[in-house]
Order: structure tokens, then C-alpha cells, then sequence
């Protein structure tokens, strides 16, 4: 009988390429998952601004007299029209604390909400949040997409006039 077998020369050969396949793997793989973390965080603050601008302008032209109700179990109604900035980030902070907004969530830190009460958002321990805090009749909204977080192409931050 002729038997024919690889050497160890011709194995070696391939366990060596599919290492080098496997290197080249991971490194897109994290390329990869990296740029959904920076899509996801730029998705969830574009969602919440326009979400927060849409009911504003809802709760003061009258198309509504709650601000940003849900039920059951919404106990900080905040009434129409708005009357102050504080006013508007209490039923902010209930609707993402309590309500539908819990559900979006911090993309490089999946156990913790997107949502916070802050005016930080230039340190990289910002990055993937969206920062909450009010300004005389104003809410500041503001997010970092990716570090570093003091690059001015990496975050955003605007202003949106709550009383009417």
C-alpha cells in the first residue's frame, strides 16, 4: 500500500495562513463594531433631539396639554404649555427614567442609559450619552459620538427654546 501524507513543513504552511486570516479578521471586526458604537450614538442623540423638539413644540401650540405623557404610571405629568425649563427636563427625566426613553441605551456601555442629567460632554467619559441640563428657558442637549470627545468633530450640542 502507498500511503500519501502532508509533512509537517505543508501543515505548519497551514496553520500559519489561517492565523494570518484570522489577525486580519479581528482587526475588521473591531473596525467594524467600533464604527456601529459612533453610528449608534450619533442615531440616539438625532432621535431624542427631535423627539424632545417635536413635543415641545406640541405641548406649547396647543395640540396637547401633557408634555411628553405616557401611562400607566406616569406620576410628573408636566402640563401645557411650558412655563419653565425646569419644568420641561422633569418630564424629560421621567420619560427616559420611567418610561419609553428607558429603552435607549449608552452604545459603549450597554447596561446604562443613553440619558442623563449633565453638562458635561467634552471628557471621553461622556462618550455615547446624551446630556440633559437647562439654561434660563432653554434645554441644553448634548453628546459625544466617539473619543476624543474635545474634538468638535466628535460631539454636539444645541439649545432648544421651551417656553412659549
Amino acid at each position: 500500500m502507498n500511503h500519501r501524507a502532508f509533512t509537517l513543513i505543508e501543515l505548519l504552511v497551514v496553520v500559519a495562513i489561517i492565523g494570518i486570516l484570522a489577525a486580519v479578521g479581528v482587526v475588521a471586526y473591531n473596525g467594524y463594531t467600533k464604527s456601529a458604537k459612533v453610528s449608534v450614538a450619533k442615531s440616539n442623540f438625532s432621535t431624542f433631539k427631535k423627539h424632545i423638539n417635536a413635543e415641545v413644540i406640541r405641548c406649547n401650540t396647543g395640540l396637547t396639554d401633557k408634555f411628553l405623557y405616557f401611562s400607566p404610571g406616569n406620576y410628573a405629568n408636566v402640563g401645557c404649555p411650558i412655563s419653565s425649563s425646569y419644568q420641561a427636563w422633569t418630564g424629560i427625566n421621567h420619560y427616559n427614567r420611567f418610561g419609553p426613553g428607558n429603552s435607549m441605551k449608552n452604545p459603549y456601555k450597554s447596561s446604562e442609559l443613553a440619558y442623563r442629567h449633565s453638562i458635561s460632554y467634552k471628557n471621553d467619559s461622556d462618550v455615547g450619552y446624551i446630556n440633559i441640563s437647562t439654561y434660563l428657558e432653554t434645554i441644553r442637549i448634548r453628546g459625544c459620538f466617539k473619543t476624543p470627545c474635545n474634538n468638535p468633530d466628535n460631539h454636539e450640542a444645541i439649545e432648544i427654546d421651551v417656553v412659549d
